[in-house]
C-alpha cells in the first residue's frame, strides 16, 4: 500500500502528532507533502523512518481570497502527485483550514484515491459544515479527537466519522523539584503553582486569565509558557505587573517536546481560560491529566464532562473573570480534596490516550478501513 500524508503545518507540537501517525505499520511506501519551511531535523527524522518528504511552496498571505487560492493550488499539486505515484490512500492531517478549497478540488478535479482527513475543530461557520457534509457524501472519511465533535458532526448528517483520542507525550517519574531545576524556574517553594501552557492565541484567553488573577488573594507562582501570538509580551508583562503576592515566570517562545512534561510536573494547577469559541480537543487538558495536575476548565464543549466524571478539578463559567478568579482561589486553598480524582483520571487516560493506541487506531482506519 502507498500512502500520502499532507499537512503544511509543522509548528508547535503539531509535528509530534503527524510524526506518530506516520509511524503506522502495513504501509509499504509513505510520502509526506508539506511546506518547504519544514526544519531539516524534522525532515531527517522522517527520512530515517522511511518517509519521503516532498516540499511545496505555499503563499503566505493575510488576504483570505489569496490564501484560499494558494491552498487550492497546493491541493492541486498534491492531487497530481497522488495520481502520478498511484497512491492508494491520502491522509489530510489538518482539514480545518482547507475545507473550502478541498471541496472545490473534489468538484472539478476529484481525487480518485481513498481520502481521509483529520478535523481538529467543529466548523464555526455553517457554510463550512455544509461543504464538509458534501465532501463526506462523496466518500471523505473524517477523523476527530473528541466525542463531542463526533456527536455534533453526526447530528449534522455526517456519519462516516471516526474517533481517535489525542496521544499524550511520554511522561517519567521525575519529581517536582527536579523538573523545576531542569527548567531553571525561580519558584517560591511555599506557593502553589498555576500553569498556563500554550500559545497566546485569542481563543485561548490568556487575557481573561490575567484579569482573573487580580481577583485571587492567595499567594501563588504563575507560569505562562508558550508561543507569543495574539497577545504580545508587552501586554502580558503590563498585566502581570499589577498582580500582588504572585511570583511570575513568563517564558514566551517554542517549548521543546522534552520540556513539556517538565512544565506540567513543576505545577500544581493547570488552567484553561478558553473563550466560548474554542471547540476542539485540548492537548493541554490531556497533558495536565497525564501529569496529575488539578485542572480548572470552562463550561464549554466536553470539558465539564471530563471534570464531572473524575472530580479532578473545577469548572467555571467561560469568559467570566470573577468566577474564574474565585475558582482559582478555591483550588489553591483546597487542592488536596481533588487528589483521588486526579489519580483516577490519570489511570484512565494512561491507556486511552497512549501513543500506542493513537497509532493503532489510525492503522485500523487507514489500512483496514475500519
Amino acid at each position: 500500500m502507498k500512502a500520502l500524508f499532507f499537512d503544511l503545518k509543522n509548528d508547535g507540537h503539531h509535528f509530534f502528532y503527524n510524526h506518530n501517525v506516520m509511524k503506522l505499520q502495513g504501509v509499504d511506501t509513505k510520502y509526506y507533502v508539506t511546506s518547504n519551511s519544514i526544519e531539516n531535523e524534522k525532515e531527517e527524522l522522517l527520512n530515517n523512518d522511511g518517509v519521503t518528504v516532498v516540499k511545496i511552496k505555499a503563499l503566505a498571505s493575510n488576504n483570505r481570497i489569496i490564501r484560499m487560492f494558494s491552498e487550492l493550488l497546493v491541493l492541486f499539486k498534491m492531487r497530481k502527485m497522488i495520481h502520478k505515484l498511484n497512491i492508494d490512500v491520502a491522509i489530510l492531517l489538518y482539514l480545518d483550514h482547507i475545507i473550502i478549497p478541498l471541496y472545490m478540488l473534489q468538484v472539478f478535479l476529484p481525487v480518485k484515491s481513498k481520502l481521509i482527513a483529520t478535523l481538529h475543530w467543529f466548523p464555526n461557520r455553517s457554510s463550512k459544515l455544509k461543504l464538509l457534509k458534501k465532501l463526506s457524501d462523496k466518500g471523505l472519511r473524517v477523523i476527530v479527537h473528541t466525542e463531542d465533535v463526533k456527536k455534533r458532526l453526526e447530528a449534522a448528517g455526517i456519519n462516516n466519522v471516526e474517533l481517535v483520542y489525542y496521544p499524550t507525550l511520554k511522561t517519567s517519574s521525575i519529581d517536582k523539584l527536579t523538573a523545576k531545576n531542569k527548567l531553571n524556574l525561580k519558584l517560591v517553594k511555599e506557593y502553589k503553582t498555576i500553569l498556563y501552557f500554550g500559545g497566546t492565541r485569542f481563543d485561548k484567553g490568556v487575557d481573561i486569565l490575567l484579569d482573573a488573577l487580580e481577583k485571587v488573594n492567595s499567594s501563588a507562582n504563575i507560569i505562562i509558557a508558550g508561543q507569543e501570538q495574539t497577545f504580545k509580551r508587552e501586554f502580558i508583562e503590563e498585566k502581570l505587573s499589577h498582580l500582588a503576592n504572585k511570583n511570575v515566570v513568563l517564558n514566551l517562545g517554542y517549548v521543546k517536546d522534552e520540556e513539556v512534561e517538565l512544565y506540567f510536573k513543576s505545577s500544581d494547577i493547570v488552567v484553561l481560560p478558553y473563550r466560548k469559541i474554542f471547540n476542539g480537543e485540548s492537548g493541554i487538558l490531556t497533558e495536565a491529566i497525564n501529569n496529575k495536575n488539578l485542572v480548572v476548565v470552562p463550561n464549554i464543549i466536553h470539558f465539564p464532562s471530563v471534570v464531572s466524571k473524575y472530580s479532578n478539578g473545577v469548572i467555571y463559567e467561560a469568559e467570566n473573570i470573577v468566577d474564574l478568579g474565585e475558582k482559582l482561589q478555591y483550588t489553591i486553598k483546597n487542592i488536596d480534596v481533588f487528589q483521588s480524582g486526579i489519580d483516577e483520571a490519570f489511570e484512565d487516560y494512561k491507556e486511552k490516550h497512549s501513543i500506542k493506541n493513537f497509532i493503532k487506531n489510525y492503522e485500523k482506519i487507514i489500512i483496514k478501513g475500519k
